[in-house]
């Protein structure tokens, strides 16, 4: 694959370039994998936006290089997604009682989350 020297390239031509690419990358063969790969880079603890379009449910996650991503969930998949965070929260251990003397835990690193519920 030839390099792309991106360096001089501004935001938004990059955002423009990556739209580009990623309706080019549709119809090209082999199709994306319908299983996630092992392993990835992830964007923690994203800012995140969810709202109703008629009975389907518009769920927006802010990627760090990719900007807002974008998926529609019909009613089906929106009450899967449920039942699997609803599972998983409440499988989460309780964190350990402190002393009443200790000072809180510090918080964790975070890249935006929770400012555009």
């Amino acid at each position: 694959m030839p390099k792309i020297d991106l360096s001089s390239f501004s935001a938004s031509d990059l955002d423009e370039l990556i739209a580009n690419a990623s309706k080019l990358r549709q119809a090209i063969l082999p199709p994306i994998a319908l299983e996630p790969p092992q392993t990835s880079e992830a964007t923690i603890d994203p800012a995140w936006r969810s709202l109703m379009h008629g009975v389907n449910t518009v769920l927006q996650l802010r990627h760090l290089g990719l900007g807002w991503v974008t998926v529609i969930l019909p009613p089906h998949e929106r009450a899967n997604l449920l039942t699997v965070f609803l599972r998983q929260a409440l499988s989460v251990p309780a964190p350990p009682a402190t002393a009443p003397d200790s000072p809180p835990p510090a918080p964790l690193a975070s890249s935006g989350g929770n400012t555009v519920h």
